[in-house]
C-alpha cells in the first residue's frame, strides 16, 4: 500500500487498567507503565509509521561436534526462507493461500515483497576467554575455535534491479555459509555472547588478556565493527536466529571465569546452601576469599559441604562446566540472561566499565527515529522437544507441524513446561538439565520418561542413560536420515566403540528395528537450551521458540512438516506482524460516542514549530505534551544533547473522511481512524490478512500522515475504555 493508499498500525489494550494505546508495528504484550501523574491515566506509547522494507538477517550457528546433521537441516530450509520473503504466497479476502506466490493472479500478497535482504552468518566460537584451551597455545587449536564474534564470510546482499528476479544464486550461497560454519569449532559454546559483540558490544574486545590469574577484555576489534556498520541499517527489520543443540555457555571476559575453560585444575565446591538455594546470599564458592561470612551464613571453614573445599577429578567433568553453575559450584562464571535482553531491547546498556551508553543496535541515522524495539526480533531452533512448543493439532496428525507463537506460549503456560519458575523445576523432566536419570511424565505427550533399562521407550528423548558422569540427558533426539557408521573417523559420531554390551546405554546408538546397541549412530541429540530460552522469553513477543530436533527427519524436504521448515513458518509468521498489515490482538473499547478517545502526535525536531491545522494538525500542551516529552526522553530521543523542551509537538485529528478511512482502498482526507469491521467499522476487506480473533486495525489516511521523519506518539484515556 502507497503512503496516500494509507498506513495501517497496531494497538493493544491493557487489561486490568482498562487503558487502550496504539503501539509500535507489532503489538506489544508487556505491562505498559502509566507515564502520567497518579491524578491522570493517559498512556503513551511510540509508533513506527512506516513498516520496515529492509530485513538484516543474523544466523548463529553452533559449529561444535555433532551439527552437521542440522546445519544440513537449516541448509534444507533455507530456500523456503528466502523465498517466501521474496516473493510472499497470495492470498484472498479472507486470507486463505489461493496456491500462488506474489506476483498474483489471484488475490493479493500476504505482505509487500522484501526487496532488499542482508544476510550473515556467524559462530558460537569465541575462543578460550583467557584459558589456553580454544587458542593457538592449544595442541588441538584450530581457527575455527575462536572466530571472535565476527561473520564467517562477508555478508550476503539481495537487492534485485528487476521484481521478480530469481534467488536461486542468493539461496545457494545463503546455504553455503550455513555449512561452511562445520563443526570443529570451540566446545565452550557461546551462542548469546556471539551475536551480542557482533551487533551490540559497543567496545567488541580485540583480545582477553591474563595476568595474575585474572582476565581482562583488551582493544577494540575494529574489524567487527567495520563488518557491522556494513552489514546492520538503522532503518531494517533484524532478525537473529540461533541454530544449536547444546545450552549456551557465554563465558564473562572479564576476572576469573575463565576457569571453566581450564583443565589443569578442579573447581572449588559449593558451600551447603546452594543444594537448597542457590540464590540465597550464603550460597558461595567454597574458594572465596571473605574476612567473614555474610550475616547469618556459616564461615567457610566450618561448612561441611567445603571439606574437602575442591572436586575431585571424578565429580569435575571438564565436559560439564556450564550448567547449573550456581548451585554446583557456588558462582556464576556466565553473563546473566539480563544482559541479552536488555541488548535486544533497550536504547541504552553498559559498556565493560560499566557506564550506561547508547545501544549501537538501536543508533538512528541522521535524521531519522531510531529503530524501534519491535523491530528486532530473535529467533531459537534449540535443545527443546518439538512436542512442548507445538500446537495441539500437530501432536494429534502426522502431517500437521506447527509451533506455537510467543504469544501462545505465554497463554498456554509452556513456559512452565521449559524453565524452572518459582523455585519448582521445569515442568517437563526431560527439561531438567541433569549427568543422572530423570524421573516423571513429559506434559505433551503423557507418557513417562523411561529409564536406562528400559522398558521400552520414549517418544521423545528415546530413554535415560548411564552417562558415566561424562555428558548431560537429552532433550530429544530425532532419527538420522542415513545412520553413521561409527568405526570410520568422524568428528560428530557418538557411538564409536560401542558394542550390544555397553553398559551406557546410549539411546542414540540403539538399532529401533533390533533394540540392540552398537557403533552404528541411528540418532541425533540435543540438550536442554536453557539459557537460550530464558532469553527468549524474556523478549515476549519478539521472539520466535522452535525446535532443533524435527518432528520429520527424511524424506520430501519441501513438505511443510520437514525438518526446520516449520520453524521457517514461525519465522515468517513473525515477521508478516511487522511487515503489513498490523492487526490488533482486541478490539478497542469506545466512548459513550463510538470513538476511540485517542490521541496522536507528531514529534519533530525543528527550528520553528508550527501545526497546520489545513492537514488536520494542532499543537499539543498541557498534560498530553507533559506525557509525551517523558516518553521521548524514555526512548532516548531527547535529553542532554537536545533538550525535550525543543521538540516540536502536533497532535494529528481523526480522519477527515472517516468512512472513506474505513472503507476505501485508497482512502480520501488526512488523519486517523479505527477499522473493526466483526464490530460495525469499516470494510472487511481492509483486515482481511489478520487472524480471525484479530480482525481490527488503526488505520492512517492523507498524505506525510504521520510526517516523514516524525516521532509519533500515541495516548489513549482510560477514562474511555472499558473492561
Amino acid at each position: 500500500m502507497t503512503a496516500t493508499a494509507g498506513r495501517q498500525r497496531c494497538a493493544r489494550r491493557s487489561g486490568i487498567l482498562a487503558l487502550a494505546v496504539v503501539a509500535t508495528t507489532g503489538c506489544l504484550d508487556r505491562p505498559l507503565a502509566i507515564t502520567e501523574p497518579e491524578t491522570t491515566n493517559v498512556v503513551v506509547e511510540s509508533l513506527a509509521v512506516d513498516a520496515p522494507s529492509k530485513i538484516d538477517l543474523l544466523f548463529m550457528i553452533d559449529n561444535s561436534q555433532s551439527m552437521s546433521d542440522k546445519q544440513a537441516l537449516l541448509a534444507d530450509a533455507v530456500p523456503a526462507l528466502v523465498r517466501r520473503l521474496v516473493a510472499p504466497r497470495c492470498v484472498d479476502a479472507s486470507g486463505k493461500p489461493t496456491g500462488g506466490s506474489h506476483p498474483c493472479a489471484v488475490g493479493g500478497p500476504e505482505f509487500r515483497p522484501v526487496a532488499d535482504i542482508h544476510v550473515g552468518v556467524l559462530s558460537s566460537s569465541l575462543g578460550g576467554h583467557g584459558a589456553e584451551m580454544c587458542t593457538p597455545a592449544w595442541s588441538e587449536w584450530n581457527p575455527s575455535q575462536d572466530q571472535g564474534g565476527r561473520l564467517l564470510a562477508p555478508h550476503l546482499v539481495w537487492s534485485p534491479l528487476e521484481p521478480g528476479a530469481d534467488p536461486s544464486g542468493f539461496i545457494s550461497d545463503f546455504a553455503a555459509q550455513v555449512k561452511a560454519a562445520g563443526e570443529v569449532g570451540c566446545g565452550y559454546e557461546a551462542s548469546l555472547e556471539a551475536w551480542y559483540r557482533f551487533l551490540v558490544d559497543p567496545e567488541p574486545p580485540l583480545a582477553i588478556t591474563k595476568k595474575d590469574g585474572v582476565t581482562v577484555a583488551e582493544g577494540v576489534d575494529e574489524a567487527l565493527l567495520a563488518q557491522r556498520q556494513a552489514f546492520l541499517r538503522p532503518d531494517s527489520l533484524v532478525l537473529i536466529v540461533m541454530l544449536s543443540d547444546e545450552n549456551d555457555c557465554s563465558i564473562i571476559d572479564d576476572g576469573q571465569s575463565w576457569y571453566v575453560v581450564q583443565h589443569e585444575q578442579n573447581l572449588y565446591r559449593p558451600t551447603s546452601a546452594c543444594a537448597g538455594d542457590p540464590q540465597s546470599p550464603c550460597c558461595r564458592s567454597c574458594g572465596s576469599s571473605e574476612a567473614g561470612p555474610p550475616a547469618g551464613c556459616t564461615p567457610l571453614v566450618e561448612d561441611p559441604a567445603c571439606t574437602p573445599s575442591v572436586y575431585d577429578t571424578a565429580a569435575d567433568s571438564r565436559n560439564l562446566r556450564c550448567f547449573d553453575q550456581k548451585r554446583r559450584f557456588g558462582i556464576d562464571f556466565l553473563y546473566p540472561i539480563e544482559r541479552y535482553v536488555e541488548g535486544l531491547s533497550q536504547p541504552e546498556i553498559r559498556n565493560r566499565r560499566g557506564e550506561r551508553v547508547p545501544n549501537p543496535l538501536f543508533a538512528a541515522a541522521p535524521g531519522k527515529p531510531a529503530r524501534s524495539p519491535s523491530h528486532v526480533l530473535l529467533a531459537g531452533i534449540v535443545g527443546v522437544p518439538w512436542q512442548d512448543v507445538a500446537t495441539s493439532e500437530s501432536l494429534s496428525d502426522p502431517t500437521s507441524a506447527r509451533y506455537l507463537s510467543a504469544r501462545e506460549l505465554a497463554e498456554q503456560d509452556r513456559w512452565s513446561w521449559l524453565l524452572p519458575s518459582a523455585g519448582a523445576p521445569a515442568g517437563d523432566p526431560l527439561m531438567r538439565e541433569s549427568v543422572q536419570p530423570r524421573t516423571g511424565t513429559h506434559p505433551a505427550t503423557g507418557v513417562a520418561v523411561v529409564g536406562p533399562d528400559g522398558p521400552g521407550t520414549h517418544p521423545v528423548n528415546g530413554h535415560e542413560w548411564n552417562t558415566g558422569g561424562e555428558d548431560l540427558q537429552y532433550a530429544c533426539i530425532y532419527p538420522l536420515s542415513k545412520p553413521r557408521d561409527c568405526t570410520k573417523a568422524s568428528v560428530d559420531c557418538a557411538c564409536e566403540n560401542v558394542t550390544a554390551s555397553d553398559p551406557g546405554k546410549n539411546p542414540l546408538c540403539q538399532d529401533p528395528a533390533t533394540g540392540q546397541y552398537g557403533s552404528t549412530q541411528h540418532f541425533a541429540k540435543a540438550y536442554p537450551g536453557t539459557r537460550q530460552l530464558e532469553v527468549l522469553k524474556g523478549l515476549g513477543q519478539s521472539s520466535i521458540v522452535a525446535s532443533i530436533c524435527p518432528k520429520v527427519s527424511s524424506g520430501d524436504v519441501t513438505t511443510p512438516s520437514f525438518g526446520y521448515n516449520p520453524a521457517v513458518e514461525s519465522i515468517v509468521d513473525g515477521l508478516r506482524e511487522r511487515l503489513l498489515v498490523q492487526c490488533l490482538p482486541r478490539p478497542l473499547a469506545l466512548g459513550p460516542d463510538g470513538s476511540a478517545q485517542c490521541a496522536v502526535v507528531e514529534a519533530i525536531q525543528a527550528s520553528s514549530c508550527g501545526c497546520d491545522a489545513g492537514q488536520n494538525r494542532r499543537p499539543v500542551s498541557g498534560t498530553l505534551a507533559s506525557a509525551a516529552r517523558r516518553e521521548l526522553r524514555a526512548l532516548g530521543r531527547c535529553g542532554e544533547d537536545l533538550p525535550c523542551e525543543s521538540i516540536c509537538l502536533c497532535e494529528i485529528g481523526a480522519a477527515t473522511d472517516p468512512v472513506s478511512c474505513q472503507n476505501d482502498a485508497e482512502p480520501q482526507g488526512t488523519g486517523w481512524c479505527y477499522v473493526a469491521p466483526d464490530h460495525g467499522f469499516g470494510n472487511p476487506a481492509l483486515v482481511a490478512s489478520c487472524p480471525e480473533t484479530s480482525r481490527q486495525l488503526v488505520r492512517f489516511a492523507g498524505e506525510e500522515t504521520p510526517a516523514p521523519g516524525a516521532t509519533v506518539l500515541v495516548a489513549c484515556l482510560g477514562a474511555a475504555l472499558g473492561d
